[in-house]
């Protein structure tokens, strides 16, 4: 429910616009009614998965056809009536029957899409079901209202009862109405009804002349609507027919209401879980239309808004400038200043109306970086509220709103001004806004006021509370650009707008000479520092594109040396093979001439033969040595020196078998041999033959280790330096946290295998369940020693070290 001090700001910030957008995008009336009470509310739990649910309804709307709620409808009071014994009508009953249909269809369609979208499948799995009320209530009622046939055996037959009598009865009549006797009395040739009877029109003068009933005359009294006698059994037959269907129709629709009553309280559930999701949907359609995100959301009067947007001048199709708008850190108050129509209240207004959408739950026209922080307590104060009634001059209703807010203000609170202290002498005016904006400060509160009092841009020179905003000026073209200078503050730029248009020269010269020196002054240092601030923009602007290039040309750097080493590696890598081929082939020929030989005794071309394949053997073994993954393991161990101990456990590479692998027992500085386990077998292996990785750091004691740390844990307090590289980082921040962990697993694998020592995960903040979703996962992953924080310069809390097993 939204906090009483907000209603006059939602009207003041047009609250209203938004709400009737909103419900322009719901399907139903339930949904529309949903977001026709919307309004902006303070529990931070609340808001955050609001702005969760926007997300899975907007990636289900992007990727599949919005959820078809259309057949939603209030039944509140026909589930009400049903509940007291009334009888419900066919258009009741099929309004129901739609219902409870679409909750069956809702409930079906995310079922087929288990944990795709797992905010909202919590509103599906609260539907309950009602498939049998829904396949009864078709059954029995068509489209169209009408109480089928089949809805009962008895309803059938009756029917037909009824239309063979009525057919008799058309019949008869058609006889009468033809037959010599009554023909020269018959007005027209045609039956009729009148009170529910069949009659025959006849000439007023046939009146008396047979038996039977008159039931009404023309209104030229020329006819008479009368009922022969040989019609009245026939006509009391079909309304005996008639009652009877009627009856059985009652006692049917009778029996489904039965069946509403005793449904009652699922249905009622059904449409409140559809009217959420219809109400969630239409945020997410609203937030596509704006192409909106969803900001972090604080409690701690922290605000940060990049590339913001009004969303009413986005919504009206409008082109809009957007703004990085910043309040509550360093500085708690901004004091904007510029020329008149050059969008201060714009800027303003867009900071007040995206705060109450991120209050109400509802995605921002602004970048996904942004941060608004919840305020209990907003005051606006835009516009004239002079009142003649009341004998209020501009003045005392501004003064009266003032003291309204400073009354009522406090911490938590946020406070729009536009144009603060206006209708009186300048200089008290000025006075007045700068002691009312300093008290506002003393108190706590977070304010952004508009003013054009030169006075109030001195306050940030003098107040470390206080910043100068300013809305950009073209005074070559003299039009404003509508861009915020946070830091500087801006000129009204009266004189130059009245010159451009077209103001006498002779007057404006005379103008100027009634500035105050401190104003002409100012005016200069303000024009030096928009040309500063041009020249600064120009020198970024031109170290970004140079920034661009060589970031461009490290890109190619980097792809044309990975691409060399690859080709080096598979040329070394077929020329291994080759030499290995002709070795097998030299060795196979070696033994067919040695055995040849052995026959004739030449001993000593035996010996020059195993001298040329040793040779060549030597050739192969140089070879594999220019391997670039052999070289890339030589160059990460080192060799063990003859009275190095080995302990249990480390970790060795093995360079006849070109593996990793682990020491299965501990070595004494005397043993020549090493049992190795490499490849899953155990062998045995020289001394010089092994190469063994840095011993890894050890993690730190418990008497080091922070109370509630353990192993697997987040350790805050690690001594440990932690190199941070493009290759052993992954950023996840904006991803879901069902979508980031396979992600994690494969990145932490592909380091594992690279004998990475240590990873980062870059996470964020935003809501916390990313991040925390990222640390559960750790604590049970294989991969992971030991996890803790960033220090502040890497990230701090919203990056997470993790030390690799």
């Amino acid at each position: 429910m939204s906090p009483p001090s907000l209603t006059s700001a939602l009207a003041a910030l047009e609250w209203e616009k938004i709400v009737a957008r909103l419900c322009a995008h719901a399907s139903s009336g339930p949904g529309r009614d949903r977001c026709a009470a919307l309004t902006p509310f303070v529990d931070l739990d609340l808001i955050r998965a609001s702005l969760e649910e926007n997300r899975d309804a907007r990636k289900l709307v992007l990727a599949e056809n919005p959820l078809p709620l259309e057949g939603l409808s209030e039944i509140g009071s026909q589930v009400e009536q049903a509940h007291k014994g009334a009888v419900l009508s066919p258009a009741d009953l099929l309004q129901i029957g739609k219902t409870a249909r679409n909750g069956e269809r809702i409930r079906k369609f995310f079922d087929e899409r288990k944990g795709r979208y797992p905010r909202l499948s919590r509103y599906a799995n609260a539907l309950p079901p009602l498939r049998e009320l829904a396949e009864e209530i078709d059954w029995k009622i068509d489209p169209a209202g009408l109480v089928l046939d089949r809805a009962s055996a008895t309803l059938g037959k009756l029917r037909q009862r009824l239309a063979s009598v009525r057919l008799r009865l058309q019949e008869k009549a058609n006889e009468i109405a033809t037959s010599p006797r009554y023909q020269r009395h018959v007005q027209e040739s045609y039956t009729t009804l009148r009170s529910g009877r069949v009659v025959i029109p006849f000439k007023t003068a046939a009146k008396g002349l047979f038996q039977g009933i008159v039931h009404d005359t023309s209104q030229s009294g020329q006819t008479i609507f009368f009922e022969p006698e040989e019609l009245v059994h026939l006509n009391n037959e079909v309304k005996m027919a008639e009652i009877e269907v009627d009856r059985e129709v009652a006692r049917i629709l009778a029996e489904l209401t039965a069946s509403v009553a005793c449904k009652g309280e699922e249905l009622l559930e059904c449409r409140d879980a559809l009217a959420a999701l219809d109400f969630i949907q239409a945020r997410a359609l609203l937030a596509e239309e704006m192409a909106a995100a969803e900001p972090t959301v604080t409690d701690g009067g922290e605000t940060a808004l990049v590339s913001a947007r009004h969303p009413l001048m986005v919504l009206g199709k409008k082109v809009v400038v957007p703004n990085d708008i910043r309040l509550g850190r360093p500085y708690q108050c901004l004091v904007l200043t510029g020329p008149n129509a050059g969008g201060k209240t714009v800027a303003l207004k867009t900071l007040g109306t995206l705060t109450l959408m991120a209050m109400a739950g509802l995605s921002i026209p602004a970048e996904g970086e942004s941060t608004v922080s919840i305020f209990p307590h907003l005051f606006v104060a835009v516009g004239d509220e002079q009142s003649v009634e009341q004998d209020l001059s501009t003045f005392s209703a501004h003064i009266r709103r003032l003291n309204g807010i400073l009354s009522e203000s406090g911490p938590g609170s946020l406070v729009l001004l536009d144009e603060v202290v206006s209708g009186t002498d300048p200089r008290e005016g000025a006075a007045i806004a700068r002691a009312f904006l300093e008290a506002l400060a003393d108190r706590d509160v977070r304010v952004v006021a508009t003013t054009h009092f030169e006075e109030l841009k001195a306050i940030a020179f003098q107040d470390k509370r206080f910043e100068n905003g300013s809305m950009e000026f073209d005074p070559e073209h003299l039009r404003p650009t509508y861009r915020l200078r946070i830091g500087i503050p801006g000129r009204s730029m009266g004189m130059e707008i009245a010159r451009g248009l077209g103001f006498p020269e002779e007057v404006l010269a005379r103008a100027a000479t009634y500035l105050s020196a401190e104003g002409q002054k100012l005016a200069e240092v303000l024009d030096q520092l928009d040309l500063e601030r041009a020249k600064m923009r120009a020198e970024a602007a031109e170290l970004a594109v140079r920034r661009r290039e060589a970031e461009e040309a490290k890109r190619k750097f980097d792809a044309d040396r990975a691409k060399a080493r690859d080709d080096e590696s598979k040329a070394l890598s077929k020329a291994r093979d080759r030499i290995r081929e002709e070795v097998r082939k030299a060795e196979a020929q070696m033994r067919s001439v040695t055995e040849e030989l052995r026959k004739d005794r030449k001993i000593e071309t035996v010996r020059k033969a195993q001298t040329v394949l040793r040779e060549w053997k030597e050739k192969a073994a140089v070879a594999e040595s220019e391997d670039p993954v052999l070289r890339a393991n030589i160059s990460r161990t080192m060799p063990v020196a003859p009275d190095t101990v080995l302990p249990q456990g480390r970790k060795v590479f093995v360079l006849s078998l070109k593996k990793e692998g682990e020491v299965a027992s501990v070595v004494s500085p005397g043993d020549r041999e090493v049992e190795v386990n490499a490849g899953g077998m155990k062998v045995r292996i020289g001394r010089d033959q092994l190469r063994v990785f840095p011993a890894p750091v050890a993690a730190p004691s418990a008497r080091q280790r922070p109370s509630g740390g353990s192993t697997g844990g987040v350790d805050g307090l690690s001594g440990d330096i932690f190199p941070q590289t493009a290759d052993n980082t992954i950023d996840l921040r904006g991803a879901y946290v069902d979508d980031a962990l396979p992600e994690i697993d494969a990145f932490l694998d592909r380091l594992a295998m690279a004998h990475a020592n240590h990873a980062f995960i870059i996470h964020g903040h935003g809501t916390g369940a990313l991040k925390a979703g990222v640390r559960r996962h750790l604590r049970n992953s294989p991969y992971a020693k030991r996890f803790l924080p960033a220090p502040r310069e890497q990230g701090g809390d919203g990056v997470t070290i993790v030390v690799l097993a």
